[in-house]
């Protein structure tokens, strides 16, 4: 995919200067995934997602002491001393690869109760659990590039931070992660009496649609492993009225004693 975007006053649409403000780029995305039953009951999906990005800029930061001119709409120009950090854009083709391999394995739980009295007929519940891990390395390291370092007048080590910074397909993340995946999802419905059905004399209620339980654990990061713990699902009321809801639950609580101290 090719995107060319320009963001600019009307009265500098066609001015030579507008072009400086292009920001183009090519990625490439190649996902591949494959479907195995495994033991006849349950689902094995193994994924793996390729992106390469083209620019034809780049940007590096490093800190200055130079003296900088600011132009005021009045035509006067001030001079601002003391140093700062410094973006400079760097013209020449540059590339950004970046992967992730994943695998999942599902199965599906089907619960019925029938009812011989009564206006509900039957109770019918779908539980689809899923465990799953995904893999990437950290692309921050300097063995691919894409990261460098500038060291400013406040900080004691040096920053971070991404040559495709600003860039209009971003490059690729940075921190390694390995990520074991839990979800259940639920479906619930109910069978009812219904008197305009002539063929059954019943009909469907969809009680809760897709009310899922998800988490994940980072094997890979230092600390705070456990991600949220979310909760979501929708329900269908009167035919059209759809209700969704969400919540998500933090594991990880920061406290402070009666002196202060976490």
């Amino acid at each position: 995919r090719l995107d060319n975007r320009l963001e600019t006053y009307d009265s500098l649409l066609f001015k030579p200067q507008a072009l400086d403000k292009l920001n183009n780029g090519i990625i490439h995305t190649i996902p591949v995934s494959n479907n195995i039953k495994v033991l006849k009951y349950f689902n094995l999906t193994n994924t793996l997602n390729y992106n390469e990005r083209w620019y034809i800029e780049t940007i590096r930061k490093r800190w200055t002491n130079e003296e900088r001119y600011v132009l005021n709409t009045n035509g006067t120009i001030d001079t601002l001393y003391g140093g700062y950090l410094r973006t400079d854009t760097i013209n020449g083709f540059a590339s950004a690869r970046d992967f992730d391999i994943g695998s999942s394995l599902s199965t599906k739980i089907y619960g019925i109760v029938n009812f011989k009295d009564g206006y509900v007929k039957a109770l019918r519940h779908v539980i689809t659990p899923q465990l799953g891990f995904s893999w990437r390395p950290d692309f921050s390291k300097p063995q691919w590039g894409y990261y460098k370092y500038y060291l400013d007048a406040n900080s004691v080590k040096p920053q971070k931070y991404s040559v495709f910074e600003g860039r209009i397909h971003g490059g690729p993340s940075s921190g390694k992660n390995g990520s074991l995946r839990f979800s259940l999802s639920n479906n619930i419905e109910m069978k009812v009496r219904s008197g305009k059905d002539t063929l059954t004399g019943t009909k469907k209620i969809a009680i809760a649609d897709d009310l899922t339980l998800s988490t994940s654990y980072n094997l890979l990061a230092d600390s705070l492993n456990l991600s949220d713990i979310t909760l979501s699902g929708r329900t269908m009321l009167f035919k059209s009225l759809d209700v969704r809801y969400a919540a998500a639950f933090d594991p990880y609580v920061a406290w402070k004693d009666s002196l202060g101290y976490y």
